[in-house]
């Protein structure tokens, strides 16, 4: 299997490999000659591990994060993730090697993501002759409408993967958005396409303005590259998490480019250094910068004109204790710098009071299922009048609202819940 992928016509066709065995497998994996001449200058590293807790093909990505500091990624996650939940559906199959996968990402450690499966999940396409309606299924078994009695006739079929990968832009472009009641306005971070929009929600149906980036993906201070989070402040100047350049960029209201306020020396974990951010927040009356650093697992405040970050939150190492986060994704700062992290893999809300040397967990934080007092990766957090905390349950497919001091959430079923 090794040489099939990495071996062409006796040449790598990689870069490097970075090998992660467990010891006992070390002198073995020597005698196999698995890469034949290629070995010296393919392997760039053999990395002892072990599968115990949250070990395993994590330690190899920490251990040779040195060697990955020019590698960017893709951010195709939401196919990934779409994927592993049909799998999950389907009670024949098992999926191994998930929440390492996606650690790889989040970490920077792929580049091009190529995905090697052998199961047989497909997507199904029926039409209905009398009236021609065409719909997808997931299963291939005969489809009868209830209430016309109509049947649905199986007309093509197509891997689920392959389905995705060609459909996912229908679903997984825009990744974050910031509503500005004040005017109507709605800013979009267009994360596919490198910028941020703005729309009116009064002329609804019309296109919406760049007001940062569209210049393609790069590092100019026109560009943006990949954005996964957008913040207005009270003066209309749009704070971009311009995620694959692990920096913030601030454009100013009608501005052609942007300046960098956080984050100028690459990702890494130095307080002048920033790993993927994911979440951007502005106290109005300091005007100090807050955002989640994905990859580093912290939160760290930024005063303006600094050239270093403060950590807030989390001692920069993902656990599950009160002073750690395990994927810190969104956040909301109230007005006494009170933060609250939707802690993604630890699924619960985590409050950190400001000084605080350890967070409180608000919401969730009792393993991750669908009771009322749990949740499965806590996405995104608001926080309301009244201490009310909103969060978006993604892998329950819900919004929950948990009042202070509650135990337990209520899953919101509409508008005015």
């Amino acid at each position: 299997m090794a040489r099939q992928c990495f071996i062409t016509d006796g040449k790598a066709n990689v870069t490097g490999v970075i090998l992660a065995t467990v010891e006992s497998f070390i002198n073995g994996i020597q005698q196999l000659d698995i890469f034949g001449s290629c070995v010296p200058e393919t392997i760039l590293r053999h990395v002892v591990i072990s599968y115990d807790g949250e070990d395993g093909f994590n330690q190899a990505i920490d251990s040779t994060i040195e060697l990955r500091d020019d590698i960017k990624f893709i951010h195709e996650k939401k196919v990934l993730a779409r994927y592993f939940n049909e799998v999950f559906k389907d009670g024949s199959h098992y999926c191994f090697g998930v929440y390492d996968t996606f650690k790889a990402l989040d970490m920077g450690s792929i580049e091009t993501l190529i995905i090697w499966e052998n199961v047989d999940v497909n997507h199904y396409f029926l039409r209905q002759r009398q009236v021609q309606e065409i719909k997808t299924e997931s299963s291939c078994v005969v489809h009868q409408d209830k209430q016309t009695d109509f049947e649905w006739e199986h007309i093509e079929e197509m891997p689920l993967l392959e389905w995705l990968v060609k459909n996912h832009k229908k679903f997984g472009s825009p990744f974050d958005l910031f509503v500005d009641g004040e005017r109507n306005n709605v800013y979009v971070a267009d994360t596919g396409n490198h910028r941020v929009q703005k729309f009116n929600l009064k002329a609804v149906g019309s296109m919406g303005i760049t007001v940062a980036g569209s210049h393609g993906p790069g590092s100019g201070f026109d560009q943006l590259y990949m954005p996964w989070a957008v913040y207005i402040d009270k003066n209309k100047n749009v704070y971009a998490a311009d995620t694959n350049k692990n920096r913030i960029q601030m454009w100013a209201r009608g501005a052609a480019s942007g300046v960098i306020v956080a984050g100028k020396n690459d990702k890494g974990k130095g307080l002048n250094q920033i790993g993927a951010g994911q979440s951007v927040f502005v106290h109005e009356e300091t005007n100090a910068l807050f955002m989640s650093n994905f990859c580093n697992d912290r939160i760290v405040k930024w005063i303006p004109e600094k050239v270093e970050g403060v950590i807030v939150a989390d001692i920069s190492v993902s656990g599950t204790a009160a002073n750690q986060l395990n994927g810190s994704r969104d956040i909301f700062i109230d007005q006494c710098e009170t933060i609250y992290v939707a802690d993604l893999w630890n699924n619960r809300v985590q409050k950190w009071k400001k000084s605080a040397s350890e967070g409180i967990t608000v919401a969730g934080g009792n393993e991750k299922d669908a009771a009322a007092n749990q949740l499965n990766s806590s996405w995104d957090v608001e926080v309301a009048r009244y201490g009310n905390i909103f969060v978006a349950d993604t892998d329950n497919s819900r919004f929950m609202k948990w009042a202070l001091g509650a135990t337990e959430g209520v899953q919101l079923t509409d508008a005015n819940a």
